[in-house]
């Protein structure tokens, strides 16, 4: 994942939620990048409870999907406009159901893809 935003203005908050997810966040990660990491496991997580018919995902499979979408520039642009819409609605940290777009698309066949492995 390239780097964005300013190096180093990730929030306490931002920190705190991450760890909440189990990441060890670094004080040298943006605002950005802190958003897009939480933003992916907020959609991550509902795309799984979709796509598999509301089955719990292991963390280290959640994990799969994570590097999924932040190693495709495609994906990486919508979950940060997703994260944003979101933000500025002041949405929950649930999403309800996901619009079932292209990229939904892409994420629940890879979901589905590596559950059957």
């Amino acid at each position: 994942m390239p780097r964005i935003g300013i190096q180093g203005s990730v929030t306490k908050d931002q920190l705190g939620r991450l760890k909440e997810f189990h990441f060890e966040p670094s004080r040298h990660w943006s605002k950005e990048e802190a958003d897009l990491i939480l933003d992916s496991v907020v959609y991550l997580r509902a795309a799984v409870f979709q796509a598999t018919g509301g089955r719990d995902a292991p963390e280290e499979f959640q994990n799969e999907v994570l590097a999924f979408i932040l190693t495709d520039e495609s994906l990486r642009g919508y979950i940060i406009s997703w994260g944003q819409n979101r933000r500025n609605k002041r949405d929950s940290d649930e999403p309800g159901e996901l619009v079932r777009n292209e990229h939904f698309e892409r994420v629940a066949a890879f979901i589905t893809s590596k559950s059957r492995s």
